[in-house]
């Protein structure tokens, strides 16, 4: 892989064509096209350019409709879907045609507009049931809500908290004349009452049981009784039952026109990310200026796009202090995604010597699969990833993570068989169970029984990694001129580690091979100092060993987690077997072998993907990567249902 040299793109379009000028910049996806913002502060600029202005953007509200409509539907008419559903073919003609998406709008509006009587009867049932709630206590009266008592008496009704005794409210009442006070239900919080009482002492009776609680219910707006009037209620909520169970079924029939809606969608997406691109973009009256990015080796190709709409442009070098986009051109599909794991981290300088995802692919493949290392885990990983490559046929970074997943799991794969790990050790444990025979599985290593060749496995890994850091770091050094700087910092660090390492294998030569390159440290670590100095700035970069040696270190965690997941899956083994040959043990060791062994492995991928990815980040990436790159943005038909079938012109 390599970093894709870059072209700005100027362009003068007709207004009357930008349209269809950003449709055709779409459809080949290799076009970054700016904001032209940026150029408002400049009054050279702004002289004779300026933004839009009142143009609406009517595709957005569309867009919104249709999103709207598509929700609704899967939520009363849900569609097959999933993970291994892949997209439907569609051509470029029939993608665009004007009906289809006509006909998609106005089922989209029709759905939107059921699901809004929808929602209205819903609002309108739970007034209803606010109602009844309010009605309820009340439904033993026999009186009238609406009862006129007399031109001398009033009918009151009212409530009081439950927690006050009724002998209370009568003896509260007991100096007021010509009143009656009547229960007409109870519940925990509240007695209901009707006070019947004669007009002239109508306040004093009030004022009476006021500080008993009581409060006047109004029942302005009913008329008959209580129960007559939930009668009514509840024929009014069957009835909006009903009403919403047929437009619930309306909704249901528009399934029919569920993919073209779709459809519809996904075209009226790119539509809208366009218009986005127009309306922040400069105009004069009759034209349109915009600048983007475009890969070098795509240019003919764009010139003729610029041709067929009857544009000006230029393809000009990047200015100085520029930085374009990053675009990595990737010679294989499986390096390409591996450096979806460098994209998490951050893509490298436009300007940067070295592209670190060829590394990245190989030594991920190895540390993931030594870290995960159990063969059935690896196959299911590699089965998954396979699966939905080949049924789902995903695009863009979830086709990079599936083709991934595949590649890791044949990396544990190789490496679970090679220590003789399947789900730990399940084979030995069930062949013990069933036969009461020990057998061993093939293995080439077993890390569980010689750890400490694993440690050196790791370890080794590590200075294999760490020494083409370094080896990289100084391939740049020597690429941007500075021979003696790679000399000072890469060469003299090799002679030291190297030669360390040659004395703890029995090599005595490498003693002296290691002091002639503490000596080169120590005598230029402080070159770019003046004075004393260059000699502490020596002595500081001799102590740059302990990194050095830490970094070597952390290499230890691929030993630690293949261990741990071998050391766990062989315990959940274990465990379920402690029942024994029966019914009973078999139960057991099934029960426990697939919860322990879903758990185990859904940590031990956790693990290793995120250690996995901190070797590469902190000890290798440290050592040589240069970031700051942003992506490479193109306009491309990117869709959520549909794949496009691009037709040659």
């Amino acid at each position: 892989m390599t970093i894709v040299k870059m072209k700005r793109l100027c362009l003068v379009a007709p207004s009357a064509m930008k349209r269809k000028l950003l449709r055709e910049l779409t459809r080949y996806g290799c076009v970054e096209i700016e904001s032209g913002e940026k150029f408002l502060a400049d009054p050279a600029w702004t002289e004779f350019l300026e933004k839009e202005r009142g143009e609406a953007n009517a595709v957005s509200s569309q867009l919104s409709s249709m999103n709207s409509a598509l929700t609704i539907l899967q939520k009363h008419a849900p569609a097959k879907g999933g993970m291994m559903v892949p997209k439907r073919t569609i051509s470029e003609a029939d993608f665009y045609d004007e009906e289809q998406i006509s006909n998609a709008l106005t089922a989209a509006q029709k759905i939107n507009q059921l699901a809004q009587d929808i929602t209205e009867l819903y609002n309108r049932q739970n007034q209803l049931m606010a109602k009844k709630c309010f009605l309820s206590p009340w439904q033993n009266t026999d009186v009238p809500l609406d009862i006129k008592a007399g031109k001398t008496v009033s009918l009151i009704f009212g409530t009081c908290p439950s927690s006050v005794n009724l002998a209370d409210l009568q003896d509260a009442l007991s100096n007021v004349k010509e009143c009656k006070l009547v229960l007409e239900n109870s519940d925990k919080e509240q007695h209901y009452l009707s006070l019947l009482v004669h007009k002239s002492v109508e306040e004093e009776a009030l004022d009476a049981l006021k500080p008993k609680g009581f409060s006047t219910v109004s029942f302005k707006g009913y008329s008959g009784t209580a129960r007559e009037n939930m009668d009514w209620i509840d024929a009014e909520i069957d009835q909006n039952i009903k009403t919403r169970e047929a437009l619930v079924a309306n909704i249901v029939e528009q399934q029919t026109e569920r993919q073209v809606m779709e459809q519809a969608l996904d075209a009226l997406s790119l539509d809208n990310t366009r218009e986005n691109v127009l309306n922040s973009q400069l105009y004069t009256k009759k034209t349109v200026y915009m600048q983007g990015w475009v890969p070098e080796q795509a240019t003919e190709q764009i010139q003729k796009v610029m041709q067929g709409n009857e544009c000006a442009f230029e393809f000009v070098e990047a200015e100085e202090g520029e930085e374009p986009p990053v675009l990595l051109h990737n010679r294989s599909g499986l390096v390409s995604s591996f450096g979806s794991i460098t994209e998490l981290y951050g893509l490298p300088g436009y300007k940067t010597v070295i592209d670190p995802n060829p590394f990245v692919a190989i030594f991920y493949f190895l540390f993931f699969g030594l870290m995960l290392s159990d063969a059935a885990y690896g196959l299911i990983l590699a089965i998954f990833g396979f699966l939905v490559l080949k049924k789902a046929k995903p695009d863009g970074m979830f086709k990079k993570f599936m083709v991934l997943a595949t590649c890791v799991g044949i990396s544990s794969f190789l490496w679970g068989a090679a220590f003789g790990s399947w789900f730990g050790n399940a084979i030995p444990t069930v062949v013990q169970m069933a036969t009461g025979k020990e057998i061993t599985v093939p293995y080439i290593l077993d890390p569980l029984a010689e750890p400490m060749k694993m440690l050196v496995l790791s370890l080794g890994f590590g200075v294999v990694h760490l020494f083409l850091g370094m080896g990289l770091s100084g391939y740049r050094m020597i690429k941007q001129g500075h021979v003696f700087d790679a000399i000072c910092d890469i060469l003299f660090w090799y002679l030291i580690i190297g030669g360390l390492l040659a004395v703890l294998l029995g090599a005595q030569v490498g003693l002296y091979v290691a002091l002639v390159g503490a000596v080169g440290v120590l005598l230029t670590g402080g070159r770019h100092k003046k004075g004393f100095g260059k000699i502490t700035g020596g002595l500081g970069s001799l102590y740059g060993i302990t990194s050095y040696l830490s970094d070597i270190l952390s290499y230890s965690r691929l030993m630690a987690l293949g261990l741990a997941t071998g050391v766990v899956a062989t315990v959940i083994n274990t465990m379920g077997g402690l029942a024994g040959n029966g019914v009973t043990g078999w139960i057991l060791f099934v029960v426990v072998f697939i919860i322990g062994q879903a758990f185990n492995l859904a940590i031990s991928l956790l693990g290793a993907f995120v250690h996995t990815c901190r070797l590469q980040y902190v000890e290798f990436f440290g050592k040589f990567f240069e970031g700051g790159g942003r992506s490479f943005k193109p306009l491309y038909n990117k869709t959520k249902y549909m794949r496009i079938l691009k037709e040659e012109n």
